[in-house]
């Protein structure tokens, strides 16, 4: 199995603990990392993570004039997101493998990810609905689908949706709503029409997240495992979680369902996952700052206010 993210500095240790719950939960694979500044691809390398394969930032935009170009007229997180397209279009072009899985770096694995390739079958495109719980979500601007975790086969119809999408990122990718478009996730609406051999989730617990773990009675079978409605939690999305120092997180969205059992086995686990990877950055010298900056301190405040601070603070 193949995978591919990115991420820089400030994001190197929710990446290393995705890397961590996929040694965790495969048997075999492989997690290429484009490092996105010189001392992320530093630290990687000292920690030697033997499924990780890391790629330089100069070497991903060597020869790539429209990525160099785009920098000139965007954000840092809106460049990135224009890179989305390219990362899996890279690692195609220089691996002969058959599909790639990409995964934002905020993503999490509670079981085998081989269920999400099986899911793809014999299809081109795997893509996952946002599945929104309409009682906490009350905008659906970034779309129906998630970028969080989407797969390619190197097929005709996996790489012209890839170039397509690249194009269209490349011409436009920002942190706002516009006419349909949301940075690097809108344009993934049409894929179900335009492209054959998509396949679109439709399990809950291929790719759970805060939109939607509320609409799901989250229990444990026999063996400790975390099921959604008696399906297995594969991977979970932990949008909006800053830690704010080794032991302790805030998760930044007003809009959130939590009950003993996710704050419990979801969101402990991974704040826990988190500390780890902390712990790790520290053996190789590398000290993560706290994330606790004025907008969190206002969240957070505004939260003391209203008397419903304590679902938004997990510790490990």
């Amino acid at each position: 199995m193949h995978f591919c993210t990115y991420f820089d500095i400030n994001y190197i240790h929710r990446g290393l603990a995705l890397y961590n719950s996929l040694e965790r939960n495969a048997s075999n694979f492989t997690l290429w990392i484009l490092c996105f500044d010189y001392i992320t691809y530093d630290i990687l390398t000292k920690l030697d993570l033997p499924n990780a394969r890391l790629i330089r930032r100069q070497e991903f935009e060597e020869g790539d004039n429209e990525l160099i170009l785009a920098q000139q007229n965007r954000s840092k997180v809106e460049y990135y997101w224009t890179c989305t397209p390219s990362l899996p279009l890279y690692v195609l072009k220089q691996q002969d493998i058959e599909t790639i899985c990409y995964l934002d770096a905020d993503t999490f694995f509670f079981s085998n990810p081989k269920t999400v390739f099986d899911a793809l079958d014999h299809g081109s495109i795997f893509i996952v609905p946002h599945d929104y719980d309409e009682k906490i979500c009350r905008s659906h601007s970034p779309g129906r689908f998630n970028v969080g975790m989407l797969i390619f086969r190197r097929d005709e119809s996996g790489l012209q949706c890839l170039r397509r999408w690249r194009e269209q990122c490349l011409e436009w990718c920002r942190l706002e709503a516009d006419n349909g478009k949301w940075g690097d996730q809108g344009y993934l609406e049409d894929w179900p029409q335009r492209f054959p051999g998509v396949v679109i989730s439709g399990r809950p617990g291929i790719h759970g997240g805060p939109w939607n773990i509320g609409k799901y009675s989250l229990s444990l079978d026999r063996e400790g495992r975390l099921l959604l409605n008696g399906d297995r939690l594969v991977c979970y999305h932990f949008h909006a979680v800053s830690m704010i120092n080794s032991r302790m997180a805030v998760i930044n969205d007003g809009h959130l369902f939590m009950n003993k059992l996710i704050r419990q086995h979801i969101y402990q686990v991974y704040v826990a996952a988190l500390t780890d990877a902390l712990q790790q950055l520290n053996h190789v010298g590398h000290s993560v700052q706290s994330q606790l900056n004025y907008p969190t301190l206002l969240f957070l405040t505004k939260r003391l206010l209203r008397r419903t601070l304590a679902s938004n603070v997990i510790f490990a």
